[in-house]
């Protein structure tokens, strides 16, 4: 089962080796300004900010989409709770999820980072659905590990071209 506490990201993700910096021999772990989305993400923060609830929804929802496009082994599950909007079917997707991330990175089986991907996929489709939109994009980030695709697929949505 997983530990209490937030979700952490591995030490061997990308996002992960991004926040930190080693200085003088110690690891330094950079302070978080503002959202998560602008530590990844700035502009793409900036114009989601100034956007309207319902397109700030569909750049959301077209990232999260993109999750099923990336991740096949859940998308019927992540379309599914898209579809019918219903953010504790992806709470608890991402729930279990976490769980199996968990247990094969304490056995050390590799496919971690993959499950890991999946959840956070996961998070982003609920994020969607709750209508954070800027956590949705973070963790949409966060999965796929491709920061100019989910700013593209964003940022189209947000114009009105999706």
């Amino acid at each position: 089962s997983r530990p209490d506490g937030p979700r952490r990201t591995p030490k061997s993700h990308p996002a992960w080796r991004r926040s930190c910096a080693l200085v003088a021999g110690h690891l330094y772990v950079r302070p978080h300004m503002g959202s998560r989305l602008a530590t990844e993400a700035p502009d793409l923060a900036q114009t989601l900010s100034a956007a309207p609830e319902h397109v700030r929804y569909r750049a959301a929802v077209a990232a999260a989409s993109e999750m099923g496009a990336r991740l096949p082994e859940i998308r019927a599950e992540l379309t599914g709770a898209l579809e019918s909007r219903d953010e504790a079917v992806a709470a608890a997707l991402a729930d279990r999820l976490d769980d199996e991330y968990f247990d094969l990175e304490r056995r050390g089986d590799e496919r971690y980072l993959r499950v890991f991907s999946c959840a956070r996929a996961a998070m982003a489709v609920k994020f969607a659905i709750a209508g954070a939109a800027d956590d949705s994009l973070y963790e949409s980030i966060i999965a796929i590990d491709d920061v100019g695709a989910i700013t593209r697929i964003a940022m189209e949505a947000l114009r009105g071209e999706v």
